[in-house]
């Protein structure tokens, strides 16, 4: 046999279950946020540092100067992601 309550449910409990969810609800939101940070940032470290071990012609040939390495890894990181969503 199974035992059941029989304490009828009360909005007092429901709200503590709605706060619960919401509560799980930010967590999961700023963890998700989190790992993605960190995820374009190791993107955009390993680009610079690909372009960074480069020489002057290589350069030259896909016409970027090592001031600009930055600036291109962000826009190419950027526009990559952005086509994902």
């Amino acid at each position: 046999m199974r035992a059941t309550s029989s304490a009828p449910a009360t909005p007092q409990g429901m709200a503590g279950q709605s706060s619960a969810r919401h509560h799980l609800a930010e967590r999961l939101s700023t963890t998700l946020i989190r790992w993605g940070t960190a995820y374009l940032t190791w993107r955009m470290r390993t680009a610079a540092t690909l372009l960074w071990s480069m020489r002057d012609r290589e350069f030259r040939d896909i016409g970027l100067n090592y001031s600009e390495i930055e600036g291109a890894v962000r826009a190419k990181v950027r526009a990559t992601d952005a086509s994902l969503f």
